[in-house]
């Protein structure tokens, strides 16, 4: 009996330290010890299995994977923005494209790949003065800066949440982004229909007397570290860790004269890693936990929906924590043992993840979220005015797909 109250106080103790701001790897971690200390048996024999247990999330290759991924990909994106490669992108993408509604989806989705903490804060001021020339509100602002940015948690294969949730659920990155890929264009369709709708587009000069060919080859350029990470392992045998490491040492050539070696030390984002590190230490304590497996088989055997935990559980856990990787690694752990155990698993994984992004993306604690809206001195309320519609829309097409995937 203590070990199920063990593994239910751990997950409320886990919320209620996100909640409170509390690092997201330190929060994982008191929960793991948590679960640990409030096993079966003697004291010395807890002990022994939290040491041991701990010792084998750690060491397990698919821990120090993740996080050397998260880490890399950390230390990518700042040595982009420090040798002004994401300026040049951008600059880039506003010779070729003429249209201003095109460069308000492309600046903030190129700047939302991204993985910065709190990375639409970039891409609004860069959008603002694009937005005064289309007649657009600064709250219409906010929802287009937030909505385009974290669309792409779906199916770009270097998010955390992403790579989290594959780990976890045991399906890799690329099925799940081809799952994924038609909730992106959904999104992409809605986006349109909402936030451009009756909005002119004003003529522009572009480029100044570049030539077209001259346009290209400056955003192929500014590109190409994408383009080299990406694409390495779709077209050669190699893993995303890999592609990644050479499209770091590719940045760091081609900027040689800019580049600088502390990037490196501050480009790395400890306290994304040690939440990584912390998450798959939690799975581990979980899934040596006899706790879950009997809560598991309770609520199966209780007959609660698991259309309403696969919904429910995920998306109060990302809308109380503002994190997504957060809720995944919370949430995770918990449904998988039930939702594996349903035909066409993989579209329930679709459920839940989705249900995690849409908390995350809605909570009043996602960083994004504060600082657009400080940015633009607008408030949530009015952002949740703006919002309802395309996510609702969003939302609607998802229920739509996941009906289709299930008639298949």
């Amino acid at each position: 009996m203590l070990n199920i109250i063990g593994v239910i106080f751990s997950f409320i103790l886990v919320v209620y330290l996100l909640y409170r701001k509390v690092n997201l790897g330190l929060s994982m971690l008191i929960g793991s010890f948590t679960i640990g200390i409030m096993g079966n048996g003697q004291f010395m024999k807890r002990l022994i299995n939290i040491i041991r247990t701990f010792i084998n999330g750690l060491t397990e290759p698919v821990t120090i994977e993740l996080v050397l991924l998260v880490s890399f990909v950390s230390i990518l994106a700042y040595t982009m923005e420090k040798t002004g490669m994401i300026k040049n992108l951008i600059k880039s993408i506003q010779n070729l494209v003429s249209s201003l509604r095109l460069n308000l989806l492309i600046i903030p989705s190129l700047i939302g790949v991204l993985p910065i903490p709190g990375g639409a804060v970039f891409s609004a001021p860069i959008i603002k003065p694009i937005g005064k020339d289309l007649k657009m509100s600064r709250d219409r602002l906010v929802s287009i800066n937030l909505f385009y940015r974290h669309l792409w948690y779906f199916v770009f294969p270097y998010f955390p949440s992403l790579i989290v949730a594959s780990s976890l659920s045991g399906i890799s990155i690329a099925s799940i982004a081809k799952l994924h890929l038609p909730i992106v264009l959904i999104m992409l369709i809605v986006g349109k229909l909402y936030f451009f709708r009756g909005v002119k587009e004003p003529e522009i000069e572009t480029g100044n007397n570049i030539s077209f060919y001259e346009k290209i080859k400056e955003f192929l350029y500014a590109f190409s570290p994408l383009l080299i990470i990406v694409g390495l392992p779709i077209f050669l045998p190699v893993n995303f860790l890999f592609s990644l490491v050479i499209g770091l040492i590719y940045v760091i050539i081609i900027n040689k004269n800019k580049f600088k070696m502390n990037m490196i030390i501050k480009g790395f984002n400890i306290q994304l890693a040690f939440g990584v590190f912390g998450i798959m230490i939690f799975r581990t304590f979980l899934e040596n936990s006899e706790g879950i497996y009997i809560i598991t088989n309770g609520l199966i055997e209780s007959g609660m929906s698991p259309i309403f935990l696969a919904i429910g559980i995920p998306f109060l856990t990302g809308m109380i924590t503002g994190n997504q990787t957060g809720a995944i690694g919370i949430s995770y752990p918990l449904l998988i043992p039930i939702i594996s155990q349903m035909n066409e698993f993989y579209y329930w994984h679709i459920i839940l993840y989705s249900a995690s992004f849409f908390g995350y993306y809605l909570s009043p604690f996602h960083l994004c979220n504060i600082l657009t809206l400080e940015y633009y001195k607008s408030n949530i309320m009015k952002m949740y005015k703006e919002m309802y519609i395309p996510i609702s829309a969003s939302i609607l097409g998802i229920v739509f797909l996941i009906i289709f995937y299930f008639n298949l």
